[in-house]
């Protein structure tokens, strides 16, 4: 998952509201087993919206030669529901 936002649109829960309604769409209609979100390291507002939408730390790597963060949330009712 990815967003970008005008500065002017920061801060008010755009970010995290579309996350929950990708996370939700993704495992409701998709099917999805699990779902990754990134962020660059120093972008601490992203990472919050990560953790927020209740995905997991994952690892950290480098992104264009910068230090980021991987995100993942599983969708354990669809794993579940398929065994």
């Amino acid at each position: 998952m990815g967003f970008r936002f005008f500065k002017k649109h920061w801060g008010k829960g755009y970010a995290s509201e579309a996350r929950l309604a990708c996370v939700k769409y993704g495992f409701e209609q998709l099917q999805l087993t699990s779902i990754v979100g990134r962020a660059n390291s120093e972008n601490k507002a992203s990472i919050k919206v990560l953790q927020k939408c209740n995905l997991k730390f994952g690892k950290t790597f480098l992104y264009n030669h910068k230090p980021a963060v991987l995100y993942t949330i599983n969708n354990d009712t669809n794993k579940n529901n398929n065994s």
